[in-house]
């Protein structure tokens, strides 16, 4: 399969700073080799902005641009795979692949709004603009874009949660897995009955790994990793129970810091990720 690589080396408003700098590193350290390796074709495209906007107003310029890309690299029939420095890249990626589910791998549930923020980090309001909670005016200018139901989604691996986003997941339809469950029963038993009711609303879905939905002791994506998170062969085993379940219309890996993971673990548990990813696109639903 063909594989557009989609950098975008942008955090908080910055160019390779911090979690921006993840995309380059990933790539360094052999992601496309590694895809190659596996019989994809593949193709690395950096998505950029000038850096004298204010943070939100360069995180909807990243995903207006990227939106395009995606739709571009799909209409060719490519699969479109970003590599971003923050999870707000969603949007671009859902605007460019159109219609479609929501299996979000993250150790925080990116719920906030500006209401409930205690950070003021618009990366913790991703999934919030994702379904529509935040930001709508400026999410409209997104080509392509459209809310998600809250039903079309499913968060799994999230820990490390704020007082408000425990209070919208009390009161909403977002599906959720907990890690401690995968741990205890494995990842078919935790993930099946998620999946197989998704599989009831929707026939494709984006893909969004947050690599800090890894556990920081097997591999610490960045700063704001929290324990009790998923070990990169339980998160494989994730992303690839979706690919049977259901297509992979698009994905992301965010977040990650080079300078969290001075050993540098995170590179190669990215690469089968990413490859996981890909193999998922074409599938169709089957039974759970």
């Amino acid at each position: 399969m063909e594989v557009r690589i989609l950098a975008v080396p942008w955090d908080s408003g910055r160019r390779a700073w911090r979690m921006g700098r993840g995309p380059e590193r990933l790539l360094e350290a052999g992601l496309e080799d590694a895809l190659r390796a596996r019989g994809h074709a593949a193709r690395v495209e950096w998505v950029e902005a000038d850096d004298t906007g204010a943070e939100v107003a360069t995180a909807f310029r990243l995903a207006r641009t990227l939106a395009d890309r995606v739709r571009e690299a799909a209409g060719e029939g490519a699969f479109p795979l970003a590599l971003a420095g923050n999870c707000s890249a969603a949007l671009g990626v859902l605007g460019g692949v159109g219609p479609a589910g929501v299996v979000w791998l993250d150790a925080h549930a990116d719920l906030n709004t500006p209401e409930t923020t205690r950070s003021g980090m618009v990366d913790g309001m991703s999934l919030a603009m994702a379904t529509g909670r935040c930001w709508t005016g400026i999410a409209g200018t997104i080509r392509g874009f459209l809310p998600v139901p809250d039903d079309f989604v499913v968060l799994a691996g999230a820990r490390d949660l704020e007082p408000g986003e425990r209070a919208v997941l009390a009161r909403s339809a977002l599906a959720t897995v907990d890690a401690t469950r995968v741990r205890e029963e494995g990842v078919e038993a935790a993930f099946g009955p998620a999946l197989e009711a998704l599989a009831q609303r929707v026939r494709r879905v984006y893909l969004h790994l947050d690599l800090d939905v890894l556990d920081p002791s097997a591999a610490r994506a960045n700063g704001f990793a929290a324990p009790g998170g998923l070990t990169p062969e339980e998160a494989e085993a994730a992303v690839r129970l979706v690919g049977r379940r259901l297509e992979v219309a698009g994905a992301t890996l965010s977040a990650y810091d080079p300078d969290a993971d001075p050993e540098g673990r995170v590179p190669a548990a990215a690469a089968r990720l990413a490859a996981a990813a890909v193999e998922g696109a074409g599938a169709r639903p089957r039974p759970v």
